[in-house]
């Protein structure tokens, strides 16, 4: 979402055109409110696709990266917390990071030499 004073334009991420930069792929939200001629338009020269024939919403959205970004989320927000608490995975579904594999597992290792202070505590 782009905002200034007076100014506010949402963004969605597209597929199309492959390849291309996150950057590259986004299409305002408010095309799909257009005219029909108009958005049929922009979305082939944005798209980069003229035998583009389906301009439903759902049919162009890039899911895959939505759903890594949510992943992301859900990732920085659960699952590293309740790994680093001990707690096992509680979204079975999101896989573990290998670095945050090791990290969790070097914190219960009780081969591992603690720290002096940790020991005064």
């Amino acid at each position: 979402m782009v905002k200034d004073k007076g100014l506010a334009c949402k963004f969605i991420t597209s597929t199309k055109p492959h390849g291309a930069l996150v950057t590259d792929r986004a299409i305002p939200v408010i095309i799909f409110s257009a005219e029909d001629s108009v958005g049929c338009t922009y979305l082939h020269k944005w798209l980069r696709d003229p035998g583009l024939a389906n301009f439903d919403l759902h049919a162009i959205l890039d899911w895959e990266y939505y759903i890594e970004r949510l992943g992301s989320v859900v990732q920085k927000l659960i699952t590293i917390l309740a790994a680093m608490q001990g707690v096992s995975d509680p979204v079975s579904r999101m896989k573990h990071s290998d670095w945050l594999h090791g990290r969790a597992a070097g914190a219960v290792d009780k081969f591992k030499q603690n720290k002096l202070k940790a020991l005064s505590q």
